[in-house]
């Protein structure tokens, strides 16, 4: 008789499966980039630097947090990743202008509770960025400060 009722339920729970319809999730909609942001970085990709170095001051519940970083950057990638009294751990992200604007546009495209962006006037990258992902979740913030942002002598010719 128990064999009898568990199959039973067996059955109407795959009955019901399947007469439930199955409804696709949509694709995530990509919201647009604020204007500013592709504005500055049009404005930071026309200045054509790809050999530079800038000072870099990650905050948030993360390692290598308030720690200040000097990065160069040759060729548009991290040439070296220096911090001044301490090793520095290889799970830190190594920006360059370029992620910093990636990051800025992820947090815009997944929707982060708060995007704050001070750019730097002159060179355009950004200088000041706050993100919190959700009002409600502590610990979720990320900010950083870019600061001292200097161009440096071309290796060579640019490529793009």
């Amino acid at each position: 008789m128990i064999a009898i009722r568990t199959s039973s339920l067996a059955f109407l729970f795959v009955a019901a499966c399947r007469a439930t319809p199955v409804a696709s999730t949509p694709a995530p909609v990509i919201t647009a980039a604020p204007p500013e942001l592709e504005s500055q970085q049009n404005s930071w990709n026309e200045l054509g630097l790809r050999d530079y170095s800038f000072t870099y001051q990650p905050m948030c519940m993360c390692p290598g947090d308030a720690a200040v970083y000097r990065v160069e950057v040759r060729d548009g990638k991290v040439a070296s990743f220096e911090h001044a009294s301490e090793p520095v751990s290889r799970a830190l992200p190594r920006p360059t202008v370029d992620s910093l604007f990636a990051w800025i546009r992820d947090a815009y495209v997944r929707k982060a509770a708060v995007v704050r962006v001070t750019y730097d006037p002159r060179l355009h990258f950004p200088a000041k960025v706050s993100i919190d992902w959700n009002l409600n979740i502590i610990d979720d913030e990320f900010s950083f400060d870019v600061s001292d942002l200097r161009p440096l002598p071309s290796a060579g010719p640019a490529r793009r």
